[in-house]
């Protein structure tokens, strides 16, 4: 779930004493990422986020590690005109508290009491759309799998079994048409019929 602060106003120098006496252990930087700091604050936060998103002990090189990898994957998508824009992460932040059904206000306060700060999942959410846009952008026409990349995916996971077998399936799209226009009742209707047809497709075969 989460992301870090950046210190800004590095001219007043007041300040950055200020700052350095009142939390020196969590201002320290502790590696410079392609011109990136990375401070103990930063990995403090990432650690609370991992241990919260996987209940498992993250080694604390594997999480210096992956904020590095978030610094390199941010640099190197801009070098080719991509950077995912302020309002894409609130939306993806936005969506994370929605799919618990509750608020972002919420969502932001069960993460302060984890004491992680929202800016923390706001930078993961950021480093992982940027390069999924990266990936799309560089890769996307020439990512094919092939029969072969499946069967051995097949056989590795499946590796007692004597061969695999393949299904093809044939996916059609089933389209509520909302007229323009249409009143709420109308809409609830039809948001009652798509909710319907969703509950009735438990397999394939049935469906």
């Amino acid at each position: 779930m989460l992301n870090f602060l950046t210190r800004r106003y590095s001219w007043l120098v007041g300040a950055i004493i200020t700052i350095a006496l009142a939390c020196p252990a969590t201002a320290q930087v502790v590696v410079i990422a392609n011109g990136s700091p990375i401070t103990e604050y930063d990995i403090q936060q990432r650690t609370k986020l991992e241990a919260s998103a996987t209940h498992k002990a993250t080694s604390r090189q594997q999480i210096i590690d992956d904020l590095i990898d978030d610094r390199l994957k941010i640099a190197k998508a801009r070098v080719y005109g991509l950077e995912v824009t302020d309002a894409e992460v609130n939306g993806a932040f936005e969506g994370m508290a929605s799919r618990q059904h509750i608020t972002i206000q919420q969502f932001s306060e069960v993460l302060e009491r984890a004491g992680i700060s929202a800016n923390t999942v706001k930078a993961r959410i950021r480093a992982e759309l940027t390069w999924q846009q990266l990936v799309r952008g560089k890769f996307g026409s020439s990512l094919q799998i092939g029969e072969s990349d499946i069967a051995s995916a097949l056989k590795d996971r499946n590796e007692n079994e004597a061969s695999a077998v393949g299904y093809v399936y044939t996916l059609y799209p089933v389209t509520v048409v909302v007229p323009r226009g249409s009143n709420e009742a109308t809409i609830s209707a039809k948001r009652g019929i798509a909710d319907n047809l969703r509950v009735r497709f438990v397999s394939c075969n049935e469906g």
